[in-house]
């Protein structure tokens, strides 16, 4: 009786939060896609791939097309990896005796940043899934003191899809690999800490050596050399701030001119120098598949940066504050989904026309329309669409972790938190855009890392309580007696 008075809060909150989990299915279910998924998805339906779209995604969705006939269920896996590492988060804090952290489950699901864009077919999406059923199931590992071995070839498969559709998390999967390693090193002290740091690493490594494997040998995916975009941004974001003209001839557009370029210029997006503005119009910096002109745009990059490192940080930091202080706010459902009619929005492709996209679940259009206006309130009364809320809330999480690291669950709290500052920060480099989405797996980290260290605080005040309410009958007793 009593083990399933302890267990009834748990089921409570996993039954909570599958309602949740369950609203968000009625509202997006079989998927909204963005021109992104859309380009993805033909690849998948086609069974030719470029590095444009992550080739280790639209492989896993051809093969996911071709077994079940629908394209919908790349969303039920993405779904059910993120339902499940809540279920397993909750599983995890019962084990170690954190009922705060369960109910903290709660509103962490709820969030407004999360739920926005759950439902969409993203690479970033994908990433955020699969990292948090990892740390999901290191977290139940730990706490159960069990199934490290089982746990360690979930996290291996889970977290290789997570290296493959985003390649620039890999610094983000070091922490996941070192609290994977961790019960299979008793003995601390400073060789432990090289040892796993090193395994990490290596571990790290295999994973982007398979992915490349996979996505060029195996699947053969054509290589767009996307880098390409990036150094032409710096380069064009040096040009104007240092007055240089450090663009090569080679990258410059048939209407290219200083005076184009300073309009074109900003440091939200690079779109408008890359991309044609219309069929009509040539884009001004042009990219490129020769290899003689790749080496010269990586060469006058990398000068340009050692010639003009002042110009060079200024770009990046306006892009990086970009985009931690501005952001796209909401997914337009009735504008994107595949759920609604194929004249809407992006699935008006005739290609897209011809694959089944899956059916809409009854009650759709009232559970997006509840969920887009939460979601825009949110975007217009609070800042949980600004990136710079949730940085500072991992570097407040992590330093919170690091003081209750004796606590069961602070450990995971830190890799949470490691792992969304390590996979934002190194945006300040490589961020062509300030799209809000890149930060989707600090978000979902953050949360998680909130919920842990809000569930040990909890504790610890119930822990207080109760031992000053201890020494309060004591006391009683004493002045009776």
């Amino acid at each position: 009786m009593s083990r399933m008075r302890r267990s009834s809060p748990t089921l409570l909150g996993i039954g909570l939060i599958a309602l949740v989990f369950a609203a968000v299915t009625i509202a997006t279910a079989p998927g909204i896609y963005s021109p992104d998924s859309v380009g993805q998805l033909l690849e998948a339906q086609r069974g030719v791939y470029s590095d444009g779209h992550p080739p280790l995604m639209a492989g896993l969705w051809s093969l996911l097309l071709r077994v079940s006939g629908t394209a919908e269920t790349l969303y039920w896996l993405h779904l059910g990896l993120l339902s499940s590492a809540f279920v397993l988060f909750a599983l995890a804090f019962r084990r170690s005796d954190l009922p705060g952290a369960v109910w903290l489950l709660l509103p962490a699901a709820c969030s407004p940043a999360i739920l926005n864009f759950i439902g969409v077919l993203w690479k970033d999406v994908g990433l955020a899934v699969s990292l948090a059923f990892c740390f999901a199931c290191v977290a139940l590992s730990r706490a159960a003191r069990a199934g490290q071995i089982t746990t360690l070839l979930v996290v291996l498969v889970v977290s290789f899809y997570a290296v493959g559709v985003r390649h620039n998390a890999a610094p983000a999967v070091l922490p996941l690999l070192w609290l994977l390693l961790l019960p299979f090193f008793s003995r601390p002290g400073w060789r432990r800490s090289v040892g796993m740091a090193t395994l990490a690493i290596i571990g790290t490594g295999l994973l982007l050596v398979g992915d490349r494997l996979v996505s060029y040998q195996l699947l053969d995916a054509q290589r767009l050399h996307l880098e390409q975009a990036i150094e032409l941004y710096d380069l064009a974001g040096i040009s104007v701030i240092s007055g240089a003209d450090v663009i090569p001839d080679e990258a410059k557009g048939a209407n290219f001119s200083s005076q184009a370029l300073r309009a074109a210029y900003g440091p939200t997006s690079s779109s408008s120098l890359i991309f044609r503005p219309d069929r009509a119009t040539p884009p001004l910096l042009q990219l490129t598949a020769n290899p003689q002109y790749l080496t010269t745009f990586r060469q006058a990059w990398e000068h340009a940066i050692i010639n003009y490192p002042r110009a060079y940080l200024s770009h990046r930091g306006a892009v990086f504050a970009s985009l931690l202080g501005s952001f796209w706010p909401t997914v337009d459902y009735e504008q994107e989904s595949a759920t609604f009619e194929a004249s809407v929005g992006v699935l008006g492709d005739p290609a897209v026309k011809s694959i089944d996209v899956g059916r809409p679940i009854v009650g759709q259009r009232v559970a997006a329309s509840l969920l887009m206006a939460f979601v825009n309130w949110a975007a217009v009364h609070t800042y949980l669409f600004y990136g710079w809320l949730w940085l500072l809330i991992l570097v407040v999480t992590f330093v919170a972790a690091i003081v209750l690291r004796k606590r069961p669950m602070a450990e995971v709290a830190i890799g949470l938190s490691t792992s969304g500052l390590l996979y934002l920060l190194p945006y300040f480099f490589a961020a062509p855009s300030s799209d809000f989405r890149y930060l989707y797996w600090s978000i979902v980290a953050a949360n998680l890392s909130t919920v842990i260290v809000g569930g040990i605080l909890i504790q610890i005040t119930v822990e207080l309580l109760r031992s000053r309410e201890t020494q309060a009958r004591k006391e009683a007793v004493l002045e009776a007696g």
